[in-house]
């Protein structure tokens, strides 16, 4: 039939890529990208219902990403545009099934070959001193490649960012938690370092809570597969290695820039540990620190040892109600500043009415759209910062 949508998932989110690329290559239409924003959650939904991992992860980064610029209403610039484009890319190379590898050599490559150019104010060099850096401000270059390792040092000292590089066999990650360094730039041989941290971190209130490092990938293979590799070990942000200095330089600029506003932290319970990985890789992904529980007595350890902004509460749980858990959490003192966000599949206005009731401030429902849930955890928990900041203001004026 003439004009028939395609049949197959895959079929059908190669079908989007190529929808998307032409409002990526121009003009820009937001109320178009915003329904293909839409058919987007239901392929990752789609995706994830079939254990389709490849394109479900690969769908699930490019929507997040995709709803930052949504919610700020704002035509994407041009090292933006690139990074849609090689996200659209990695989509359309997950959507081709594995059991035909020759199809690979017919996927379209659609991230431009070089990213365009983008003009930059790059601040005046600071002398890096050698040394490792703790704190706020450092970054880390994990990597055995001496040659990427001074382009890379190169490009953070343009930025006046400190910068240490880490040989990769001195355990760098065990010291990684706690230590605030904002960035850790890998290379492909310490890919597999990135998903051992991601495994690490769910259950762990101390690895949880702390601000999550913005982790970046410097491949010297930057195809299609090794970015979509790269991106399900945990990384955030693709480079290629062979770019110079000066090229790298705006790229980290504009990927640390984004960590200039205060972070947010949710606690998702659940015992469903294939719900909590969901959620978890969808916040996980606009920038915001997950710890995941399932069940009630780990919520309650991890909300007595740090308060999150928010906390998202599947609603039946085998050991413990929904409702009758968050009573307990409330009652953790300071957890009045905390926005409570029940996640359920039950669709009736009684159970709906009992959650607002019992002290949620809102109501998701399952299966949860990634746009969505960013949306509800974002505007919920800014609200929760602006809330305990006026009441840590007022406490301070009346010492």
């Amino acid at each position: 039939m003439i004009g028939a949508l395609p049949v197959t998932l895959h079929a059908r989110a190669a079908d989007w890529a190529q929808r998307f690329c032409e409002y990526l290559r121009g003009p820009w239409d937001a109320a178009q990208v915003e329904r293909l924003h839409q058919q987007l959650d239901g392929l990752v939904v789609e995706a994830e219902a079939r254990g389709e991992e490849g394109l479900s992860s690969a769908g699930l980064k490019l929507s997040s990403v995709l709803s930052l610029h949504m919610d700020r209403n704002a035509v994407p610039g041009q090292a933006q545009v690139h990074a849609l484009f090689e996200l659209t890319d990695a989509m359309m190379f997950a959507s081709v099934d594995d059991a035909d590898p020759q199809d690979m050599e017919e996927v379209l490559i659609l991230a431009p070959s070089s990213p365009p150019p983008e003009p930059a104010s790059v601040p005046a060099a600071t002398p890096a001193d050698g040394m490792p850096h703790r704190g706020d401000g450092a970054s880390w270059v994990v990597s055995g490649n001496p040659r990427l390792a001074d382009s890379l040092r190169t490009a953070f000292t343009l930025l006046g960012v400190r910068c240490t590089h880490i040989p990769p066999a001195l355990g760098w990650s065990e010291a990684l938690p706690g230590s605030g360094v904002q960035c850790v730039v890998v290379d492909a041989d310490s890919l597999g370092v990135l998903l051992d941290l991601q495994r690490r971190s769910m259950g762990n209130a101390s690895l949880g809570h702390a601000r999550r490092p913005t982790y970046i990938a410097a491949l010297d293979d930057a195809s299609t597969s090794e970015r979509v590799r790269a991106l399900r070990a945990g990384a955030d942000h693709v480079l290629r290695a062979d770019e110079p200095p000066d090229a790298l330089a705006p790229r980290l600029s504009n990927i640390l820039s984004q960590r200039s506003e205060e972070v947010l932290s949710v606690l998702i319970i659940d015992d469903d540990p294939g719900q909590t990985l969901f959620c978890a890789s969808i916040l996980r992904r606009v920038g915001v620190n997950v710890l995941c529980c399932n069940d009630a007595a780990s919520a309650l350890r991890a909300l007595r040892q740090e308060l999150p902004d928010v906390m998202l509460v599947d609603l039946h749980m085998p050991d413990v109600d929904g409702l009758e858990l968050t009573e307990h959490l409330l009652d953790v003192p300071g957890s009045e500043f905390t926005s409570v966000l029940f996640l359920s599949g039950d669709e009736e206005p009684d159970i709906r009415f009992d959650a607002l009731t019992a002290g949620a401030d809102d109501f998701l429902s399952k299966p949860i759209q990634p746009r969505h849930l960013i949306r509800a955890v974002l505007a919920h928990g800014k609200r929760s910062q602006r809330r305990r900041r006026a009441a840590a203001a007022l406490r301070g004026s009346a010492d």
